[in-house]
């Protein structure tokens, strides 16, 4: 099956979110590998995200919310 590239403007919020994601991380976790390890995901997979290359599941944005004690409509 071909990728289709994603719209631009889901790209942007795409973005937005591995921002934010990246902002919170930084706060609790400086270490990317070792707060993936935490979050049960591969540091690659957590790095995709953070950088906006790969959208993160609903479950990983509610084990984020847990885990950095913010709302999930923050991310």
């Amino acid at each position: 099956m071909a990728k289709h590239k994603r719209p631009d403007s889901l790209a942007i919020v795409q973005r937005a979110i591995g921002r934010r994601i990246t902002w919170a991380r930084e706060l609790v976790f400086p270490n990317q590998s070792e707060c993936a390890r935490l979050l049960g995901v591969d540091a690659s997979t957590l790095n995709k995200i953070e950088k906006g290359d790969r959208a993160p599941s609903i479950f990983l944005i509610l084990a984020l919310s847990n885990r950095y004690a913010f709302r999930p409509t923050f991310f």
